[in-house]
């Protein structure tokens, strides 16, 4: 269960790897990941767009995206339980015959992947890339690819100025500024429920999961 810590690390790595990279195109192989807008306006809206920035917001991954005659949106990728994100080295391509051939199949893995003809390119451990719902196609011939064996990972794609839209509910950072003292102890009154529970409403506390919950009380 990705919390904080493990969303932010994931933030740094894309950081060194996709910032300047342009999305292609996207396919998505599970509708429901796609949270919002509708599927069609997602893949034309985030078609052709460069990524300019990664952030993250309590345990929501945030990329910044840019295209010259557009307004700037922000993709939200939200992990969830099983939710991971993998870069695809150029090289490979993308097998979606299982859809036709077993289509019960295809429902719970997706697509399956294999190299080009031609192409020699670093082997990989193929158990990784099952479960891929969300495929981003980069400009480089790269893949980002999203995979959730679970299938409760969500990704959004947002104008600029409806962030605040997008990630409404979420309260302060843990080790920002705003979290002070005061603010918890006004988060608490007036609760009746068990503090741990308190601790895991990101209205609260934005990024608090189960393992960081039970690690902060054992230490309290």
């Amino acid at each position: 269960m990705p919390e904080l810590p493990e969303v932010e690390h994931t933030a740094r790595q894309l950081r060194t790897t996709v910032i300047d990279a342009t999305i292609r195109e996207a396919q998505v192989f599970w509708e429901p990941t796609i949270g919002h807008p509708s599927l069609s306006d997602f893949l034309m809206q985030v078609a052709e767009r460069r990524i300019i920035g990664v952030r993250r917001r309590g345990k929501f991954l945030l990329l910044d995206l840019q295209e010259t005659e557009r307004p700037d949106v922000i993709l939200t990728i939200h992990r969830r339980m099983t939710g991971n994100l993998l870069i695809l080295p150029a090289g490979w391509e993308i097998d979606t015959s299982m859809q036709e051939i077993n289509p019960v199949n295809w429902s719970t893995k997706g697509p399956s992947f294999r190299q080009a003809e031609g192409d020699t390119v670093a082997s990989l451990d193929l158990s990784l890339l099952s479960y891929c719902r969300v495929c981003l196609n980069l400009a480089d011939g790269r893949r980002l690819l999203f995979t959730d064996p679970r299938k409760f990972g969500r990704i959004e794609l947002w104008p600029r100025e409806l962030e605040k839209q997008a990630l409404a509910g979420l309260g302060p950072e843990p080790l920002s500024e705003e979290f002070t003292v005061e603010r918890l102890v006004e988060a608490l009154s007036g609760r009746k429920s068990t503090i741990k529970q308190v601790l895991l409403a990101q209205e609260v506390v934005a990024g608090m999961g189960n393992i960081y919950a039970d690690e902060a009380l054992f230490y309290a």
